[in-house]
């Protein structure tokens, strides 16, 4: 017994033994409550320092709003000149040169939009969430917001994805998929009606109904407290909790969940009554997670500062 202890001991020194447990639960769902720092350190991400960390994204979401907040520093700044614009890029497969060319792809096609459309400034960020088709497909039916998802989802996916509007039932293990898409602040200038109309018309490019998406932010929020939120809202990773999101918004930890099990979807209707407080049915697994860590970690190294995900007009 106590060899094998030093045994284990020394495993665990040299590092073997954890590369072991990741190993092992590279395949298996995380549990419920898990904390997201310990799904990280599963999944051998603890010290990558991505946005995927919440302290990272903390201290790039407080760059970001300096940056807000030195654009609107007058004291006589107009915030109905301001729009939030979220652009829905393109759906790829988990290719991880892929979705950084489609990132650097639409960080070149969004900045001239706002360019050609004559707008003051523009800031914000380019975004990578993996969405769950097959998970969406199964829930979509419960709110607008899901259905809404799923639909423009299965529009901008590969074809196997449209057909009646469904996902293909024997397509499961490539279910899962890689959403580029990105938030961005903009203000329109002094006349900003008509730079508005500018900018739907060139977004109206894009050919899925809902892949676009120009609206006022909340006139009777304070500016400082808007900007920060925006701010927090566009360095946060895609997969927030390192779960799969049902609609477009944040949701709560446990609502899907709930969600699943008023429609009969879950784990104790198919008799799973051993896992049913266990397993995390809508969490990433450690190999989505790593994935999405070194996805952002090239996308942040597309600048020295490890902002590469900007996108500022």
């Amino acid at each position: 017994m106590a060899a094998d202890f030093k045994a284990m001991k020394r495993r665990s020194k040299s590092g073997k033994e954890m590369a072991r447990l990741r190993e092992a639960a590279a395949g298996v769902p995380f549990l419920l409550g898990m904390q997201k720092r310990t799904r990280l350190k599963l999944a051998g991400c603890a010290k990558s320092g991505t946005l995927l960390h919440n302290d990272v994204a903390k201290r790039h979401a407080e760059k970001m709003f300096a940056e807000y907040k030195r654009l609107t520093q007058r004291s006589d700044y107009d915030a109905s000149r301001l729009r939030y614009v979220t652009v829905l890029y393109e759906v790829c497969e988990l290719d991880e040169r892929k979705i950084i060319s489609s990132c650097k792809s639409m960080i070149s096609s969004v900045t001239f939009d706002l360019k050609r459309s004559k707008v003051a400034w523009g800031l914000g960020a380019a975004e990578v969430e993996l969405v769950n088709l097959d998970l969406l497909a199964r829930i979509n039916e419960q709110t607008e917001d899901e259905k809404r998802k799923f639909h423009v989802l299965c529009d901008m996916a590969p074809k196997v994805y449209r057909a009646n509007g469904l996902v293909d039932k024997h397509a499961s293990a490539s279910g899962v998929k890689a959403l580029v898409h990105c938030h961005v602040l903009v203000d329109m200038g002094d006349d900003h009606d008509a730079a508005e109309l500018r900018l739907r018309k060139h977004l109206s490019n894009y050919k899925c109904r809902y892949q676009t998406e120009v609206k006022t932010t909340f006139a009777e929020q304070p500016l400082p407290k808007k900007l920060r939120a925006i701010a927090a809202y566009n360095t946060k990773c895609g997969n927030e909790q390192l779960r799969f999101k049902a609609g477009f918004r944040r949701d709560l930890g446990d609502d899907v969940e709930a969600k699943m099990w008023r429609s009969g979807l879950g784990r104790k209707d198919r008799g799973d009554y051993e896992t049913i407080t266990t397993e995390d049915e809508r969490g990433l697994s450690a190999q989505h997670v790593a994935f999405l860590d070194r996805v952002y970690d090239a996308l942040m190294r597309l600048r020295r500062d490890r902002r590469g995900y900007v996108i500022r007009r």
